[in-house]
């Protein structure tokens, strides 16, 4: 799956924003130049008929992998603290595996061998196997090690941690079937 973009924007109370669509989720553009046609059009909207025009517009484009909700640096004791949240491509609660995959929501996951965070896309030929499922947190607030195998990805045997709530979420109509 290819990288989406949000039209993000700064506040001085809340930290960055994006614009949102109906839902509460993220606006999200194929393109950065699909994105940043938008900022420009409802920045020369905003501007019509306004005695002092706005000089620039204040959104900016971003990866939504990089988009981090309410991020702020705050300083303290002589240090900086980033607070924010990262979002997702889709809210996964309340949908189906098979929604999941029909709208290909990424799965946040940390890569073993890559040492790296990355997302992988619910799809027909995803498998995600729980190996070791963990009380306490062990990366990031992930607690299950898994073994996932993607061939559309080229993903075979790849060790990885994630979140529980996204492996039941994915895997709960094969535990429907199973009681």
């Amino acid at each position: 799956m290819t990288e989406k973009y949000v039209v993000a924007f700064d506040t001085l109370c809340e930290g960055h924003q994006c614009w949102e669509d109906e839902n509460g989720n993220p606006d999200l553009f194929d393109t950065i130049e699909e994105a940043e046609n938008e900022i420009q059009e409802h920045f020369e909207l905003s501007n019509e008929g306004r005695d002092e025009p706005y000089e620039e517009p204040n959104e900016f484009v971003l990866p939504l992998s990089e988009f981090i909700k309410g991020r702020k640096a705050i300083f303290i004791d002589g240090g900086v603290k980033i607070i924010g949240e990262e979002q997702d491509e889709q809210d996964c609660y309340d949908l189906t595996p098979k929604e999941m995959i029909a709208t290909e929501v990424g799965l946040p996951m940390f890569d073993l061998e890559e040492a790296k965070h990355t997302y992988v896309h619910c799809s027909d030929d995803l498998t995600i196997e729980c190996l070791v499922h963990s009380d306490g947190e062990i990366v990031d607030g992930m607690n299950l090690l898994v073994k996932v195998n993607q061939p559309s990805q080229n993903i075979t045997d790849s060790y990885r941690l994630m979140i529980s709530a996204d492996y039941f979420d994915f895997t709960k109509e094969e535990q429907d079937n199973d009681s």
